[in-house]
């Protein structure tokens, strides 16, 4: 994914780290480096997924602006983490 690699190449790591994809909610998850880094940039993200990816407790996690379902799920993101994983870094493109 284009996007993927410009967000790998952004926070400065290596192209080469082990990507798993996996499906979460319907949604498609790119884990990268066990955790080092999660990103999701499908549409209709909604709690259930932000939950989900918050439990991985990632080191930093990234979304698409524009794929929230709905703009509560946007507003929540920050809480949610802060909730479930307080340590991950959050980053909306």
């Amino acid at each position: 994914d284009d996007l993927l690699t410009q967000v790998i190449l952004n926070l400065g790591l290596a192209l080469n780290l082990p990507i798993e994809q996996k499906k979460m909610h319907g949604n498609s998850v790119f884990i990268v480096q066990t955790n080092a880094l999660v990103a999701c940039f499908d549409d209709n993200i909604n709690i259930k997924i932000i939950d989900e990816i918050a439990q991985l407790q990632p080191f930093r996690v990234v979304f698409k602006d524009g794929g929230f379902s709905e703009s509560k799920d946007r507003i929540n993101l920050e809480e949610r983490f802060k909730r479930l994983s307080p340590e991950t870094l959050i980053t909306v493109i």
